[in-house]
């Protein structure tokens, strides 16, 4: 198996290495019996607000999380960003 990569207008192949793709070394010696279970969130059930309630008409908003202001604003495209 290969992927294509285009590098200054041409396409060199290169192969997919399987040996590269390594788990975490603090998992990769447990076996998998014993690696921690990963939680799914039951995304139905969480609580869910529409980026118009957040803002509402403005374009950014403030938001406090555990004595820290995050600013998340909409871009002019209508994306959103988060910050510090």
């Amino acid at each position: 198996m290969s992927v294509a990569m285009a590098l200054s207008g041409s396409t060199a192949e290169l192969p997919l290495d399987s040996s590269v793709v390594r788990e975490p070394s603090s998992q990769a010696a447990l076996p998998s019996a014993a690696r921690p279970a990963i939680e799914v969130p039951d995304l139905a059930a969480m609580r869910r607000y529409s980026s118009r309630q957040l803002l509402g008409r403005d374009k950014e908003v403030l938001i406090e999380h555990q004595g820290s202001v995050y600013r998340l604003r909409q871009t002019a495209l209508g994306k959103l960003i988060l910050t510090k």
